[in-house]
């Protein structure tokens, strides 16, 4: 039986804004119920926007079991060295597997294609964003429409949301997971003495 957070998907996908630019938006998605646990849009999107884009979804909604991505650079180095990069390290370093699509199959991760195509229809729908931040409050309302308002057929018309809370949720090996916690917890303690000493 499957769980929430087995696996989390992500990707992103482009979408044009007033200034005539081209935004990227990184979302992470709960494979089970369809939750849409994280949307923001970027100017570019690095390893490093990855990287805090899963912390920011890890804070809010656990950290998932696993991962399912593309192969995209900024989500592996596997295909291009044998030194993973730092997403990888940090998977790793939190106890959650990382799995990837075979190279250009991107029906492995069908589940995060058919969300951007919905995603983009609804954005289709409204005026165009004038910037990045327009963006994201557009992307901030569509996430509570799309999770909380919206049933979904596959999920036998329930909303995400409900779907997301009807199950236990899957996670990291308890011992990293609680290595992880600590680790949290000491940078909590160290910038709290830090912010004292200042």
């Amino acid at each position: 039986m499957q769980r929430s957070l087995e696996p989390a998907q992500s990707d992103f996908t482009h979408w044009p804004i007033g200034d005539g630019a081209d935004a990227l938006i990184v979302s992470w998605l709960d494979d089970h119920s369809r939750f849409l646990l994280y949307s923001r849009a970027f100017p570019t999107v690095t390893m490093e926007t990855i990287e805090s884009s899963f912390r920011e979804a890890c804070s809010r909604y656990g950290i998932p079991a696993s991962t399912l991505t593309d192969n995209g650079t900024v989500y592996t180095t596997r295909l291009l060295s044998a030194d993973p990069g730092s997403f990888e390290r940090l998977l790793a370093l939190m106890g959650v597997r990382q799995k990837n699509g075979k190279p250009y199959h991107p029906q492995t991760q069908g589940k995060i294609e058919r969300w951007h195509r919905t995603l983009k229809q609804w954005l289709m729908a409204r005026p165009l964003a004038r910037d990045l931040d327009a963006l994201n409050q557009q992307l901030d309302e569509f996430r509570r429409e799309y999770n909380e308002e919206r049933p979904h057929r596959a999920l036998n018309r329930r909303t995400p949301k409900e779907a997301y809370e009807a199950k236990g949720k899957a996670g990291p090996a308890p011992e990293i997971a609680a290595r992880e916690q600590a680790r949290r917890d000491e940078e909590a303690r160290t910038a709290g003495e830090r912010d004292a000493i200042e």
